[in-house]
């Protein structure tokens, strides 16, 4: 079974105590007694062929069998200027390409680092990604599998910079840190039958590139301070770490975006988020086609008045999860997906045969509203005060206590 793996401490690690904290320590030390995770990268799209060259230090290209045991080494990326790497799919296979060089098929590539600072590049019809680990590639069906192998912190990194390092806060790069570890966490098993843990895209949580932009050093610097720690329920279990772009000054109960109520995934009053680029939204929608769809979906007619009336009371004095009208009822989130909402917390508005529907947030709205918490951060809350605010009945933990 595939399961998280402990990588070899560096050497510098038992003398930290000796040296003043650098960035490059902290560069380091991501890498130092952390576990390895899985990430299937390029994941949201069909992948058939892949550029890939080494950025830093160097890389090895290992051929393995199915087994993904190594069986020999098939080229040594040792210059960068001369060692791009063309891999297609040809049915269960990889050709193997390096200039006007045929390498050959192979079942699975393993593109093995040299050390914890080699970098490798790859392009798969989006732009250029940078990663660190090691990348594992087999084919299916005439489709490149492409999993990053990494560590945790490394992989925390990015996904903090993908899903929120716009802006320099820092106490909220910490409270991220510790969502995306505990994230990681909870999920490990979700693809452990596809041969990896995560996916790099919404499904699991974004991860697009290791941290390398203009606030890549805070986030990493913001890691190393959180390393290791998760946030888990009173059973001491990771918590599901829900969260969205901003709460539009009121967070979600779980229910009402998913099925079931989670005792710290609780509503609360959000003053934070009624600020921020995503805290309100304007959308103009013609009378016909927004009384239409609830009709259809509740079994009524468009031109009924008791239902027109009802939806022009929607406000978004109480966050409401379901709307209703002579005992039926229609989820909002349904709404919210067809219309292409921003979220689900509006009031409805008349305007000659349209309807503008002003709304709050940003999200399904349930757990840390990115926006509240970059705010919380600015006004000097830490992050284990963001995260206590969002989340009740929790508290943090270290990895090897669970």
């Amino acid at each position: 079974m595939l399961r998280l793996g402990r990588l070899r401490p560096y050497a510098i690690w038992p003398n930290k105590a000796k040296y003043a904290l650098s960035l490059l320590f902290i560069v380091c030390s991501l890498s130092a007694y952390s576990y390895e995770v899985r990430i299937r990268i390029h994941s949201a799209h069909r992948v058939e062929s892949a550029l890939i060259s080494n950025k830093e230090h160097s890389y090895f290209v290992l051929a393995s069998n199915a087994k993904a045991e190594v069986i020999d080494t098939v080229i040594d990326l040792l210059n960068t200027n001369k060692n791009a790497i063309v891999l297609k799919a040809k049915g269960s296979k990889i050709q193997l390409n390096r200039g006007e060089s045929n390498l050959g098929l192979y079942q699975r590539l393993f593109i093995s680092a040299e050390d914890s600072l080699s970098i490798f590049s790859i392009k798969a019809d989006k732009p250029e990604r940078l990663y660190k680990g090691h990348l594992e590639l087999w084919a299916q069906d005439g489709e490149l599998i492409l999993v990053n192998v990494v560590n945790m912190e490394e992989y925390v990194a990015g996904v903090v910079e993908s899903e929120g390092g716009h802006l320099p806060a820092y106490e909220y790069f910490k409270a991220q840190a510790v969502l995306a570890r505990t994230f990681a966490m909870k999920n490990l098993d979700k693809h452990i039958k596809e041969g990896y843990n995560l996916k790099d895209d919404v499904s699991s949580q974004v991860y697009h590139s290791m941290a390398r932009h203009r606030y890549s050093d805070n986030i990493r610097s913001a890691v190393y301070e959180t390393r290791d720690s998760v946030l888990v329920d009173l059973n001491c279990t990771p918590i599901l770490a829900a969260f969205h772009a901003n709460s539009g000054g009121k967070t979600a109960n779980s229910e009402e975006a998913w099925l079931s109520a989670v005792p710290y995934l609780r509503s609360r009053e959000d003053s934070f988020s009624l600020y921020g680029p995503s805290a309100k939204w304007e959308k103009r929608i013609s009378k016909n086609d927004f009384y239409q769809y609830f009709a259809s979906q509740m079994g009524l007619s468009p031109q009924d008045i008791e239902l027109q009336k009802a939806i022009l009371n929607i406000s978004y004095g109480k966050r409401l999860s379901t709307f209703k009208c002579k005992g039926k009822s229609l989820p909002l989130k349904n709404v919210r997906r067809h219309f292409n909402l921003r979220s689900t917390f509006f009031k409805v508005e008349e305007s000659g045969n349209d309807l503008i529907l002003k709304g709050k947030g940003y999200g399904h709205g349930v757990g840390l509203s990115q926006d509240g918490a970059i705010i919380m951060s600015d006004k000097g809350y830490c992050y284990k005060e963001i995260l206590y605010f969002y989340y009740s009945q929790v508290d943090l933990e270290e990895i090897d206590k669970l």
